[in-house]
């Protein structure tokens, strides 16, 4: 079981779940993803190719559950589609946060389980140090977890609500039409290390599992024989309006 934990917080969390997707931004972003990749290869500070990075870690069909700051983990829902790049306001959710996927709420649980939960037990400890090593080098937009953290998430959802009860009348698919295709080619190397790195681990965390990608192959084997959990390489505060990325 692939799972992934996506960070929102009060204003950012409805939104989210009533219109089908999760982005991850910055403030001054282009609202063109050519610009973005524009102007990331002229100032190799800016954050964009690592936020991409991590997005193109997701698949569609792996499980995500929605962590809202202060409340705790939402689910279970699904990813929906391919990461895309659509700088349309909804709700809350600006152009300042572009960088997208679709989402589907599998099982609609309406407590979510409190953060503190993840320690109450040596078990559970044991297996969320994922979230562990988060909270120890701070919050970012994507944390991929391990399946073990997954089963928890999901024990805990069972035993504080009993049964998933009916989705919200609210919920509906992503309303935009917008939607623009990442696409990161190995052209686009830069001279830098920092941003090098970054490219090479947005276009490896894409092809990774491309059967039809036959350099991937020959160097990590066949695809049935890979498993693979991304680790992002920068911290990123998605929904944040008090950061600045300079």
């Amino acid at each position: 079981m692939r799972a992934h934990i996506l960070i929102t917080d009060k204003q950012t969390f409805p939104v989210v779940r009533d219109n089908g997707f999760w982005g991850v931004g910055v403030k001054g972003i282009p609202n063109d993803f050519k610009k973005v990749i524009e102007e990331n290869l002229k100032e190799p500070k800016k954050p964009y190719f690592a936020m991409i990075a991590d997005i193109l870690g997701t698949r569609k069909g792996d499980i995500v559950f929605l962590y809202e700051r202060q409340v705790g983990f939402h689910g279970i829902y699904k990813i929906a589609s391919t990461p895309f790049f659509d700088p349309s306001k909804i709700g809350s959710v600006d152009e300042t946060y572009p960088i997208r996927i679709e989402l589907e709420c599998l099982n609609y649980f309406q407590k979510p389980v409190p953060e503190d939960l993840l320690f109450s037990t040596k078990e559970y400890e044991s297996k969320c140090w994922v979230w562990f090593y988060r909270k120890i080098q701070g919050s970012r937009g994507i944390i991929t977890v391990n399946p073990e953290t997954a089963e928890v998430l999901i024990e805990l959802l069972v035993k504080l609500n009993g049964n998933a009860i009916n989705k919200p009348n609210s919920m509906k698919k992503y309303p935009s039409v917008k939607k623009q295709k990442i696409k990161i080619d190995l052209k686009d190397l830069h001279e830098d290390g920092k941003l090098l790195e970054d490219i090479l681990r947005a276009w490896l965390i894409k092809n990774i599992d491309n059967p039809n990608h036959s350099g991937v192959r020959e160097i990590f084997g066949p695809v049935e024989d890979i498993c693979y959990f991304p680790s992002p390489a920068l911290e990123l505060f998605p929904f944040s309006d008090s950061l600045n990325y300079g």
